[in-house]
């Protein structure tokens, strides 16, 4: 299972007004999509197929086509998003040059992101030694900066309807893009597997 982050694209978005997030809630009850609202979290409705790509039936059981929670998020300070990472699954290149960027560098810069502004925060390139701002690195997965995001937790695939996602972002006044977290479990289940895979 992945969760998802419906977050703004870039690192400088407004907040949404509480009319915009009153609207994007309304809509979304509305549509089905979210059922009912308890413990701080809406439950899958019973059209929460629309939420996900027209194919997706195709090749995903009814089952699979739903997510377990979703949240509506809004936090004093920034954030960087996705936040349940694995160590050494975000990668990045250089803005300048493109060459890769050591994980472990990045996560130190990504950990200064809870404590300081992206202004504040830099990675020097080891091929052509330039400095770079957080801005300044080219995600290999969209990433995103943000105080406001709509959470999809436990969601069984992470291909969205991208005109929904598209309607969500106008009645906010962003534009959303999809950040895809793969929790820390599901990546512990799956490597041993591989691992089985690869001794015989």
């Amino acid at each position: 299972m992945l969760n998802l982050y419906l977050a703004p694209r870039g690192f400088r978005a407004p907040m949404p007004a509480d009319t915009a997030v009153t609207a994007l809630t309304d809509y979304l009850v509305h549509e089905g999509i979210v059922g009912a609202f308890a413990d701080g979290a809406y439950s899958p409705g019973n059209a929460v197929t629309r939420l996900f790509h027209a194919d997706a039936l195709d090749s995903h059981v009814p089952a699979e086509v739903t997510f377990d929670a979703l949240r509506i998020v809004s936090v004093p300070r920034a954030r960087f998003l996705p936040e349940l990472r694995p160590p050494g699954t975000i990668r990045a290149a250089c803005g300048e040059c493109g060459d890769q960027l050591a994980s472990d560098e990045i996560e130190e810069s990504l950990a200064r992101l809870r404590f300081l502004p992206p202004e504040r925060v830099s990675v020097t390139c080891p091929a052509c030694r330039a400095v770079l701002g957080v801005r300044n690195l080219e995600f290999e997965h969209p990433v995103s900066y943000a105080r406001f995001w709509i959470y999809i937790e436990g969601a069984g695939l992470s291909r969205l309807n991208l005109h929904l996602v598209e309607r969500l972002g106008r009645l906010l006044g962003l534009t959303l893009a999809v950040v895809v977290e793969v929790p820390q479990e599901a990546v512990e289940d799956w490597v041993p597997a591989r691992r089985a895979l690869k001794r015989r």
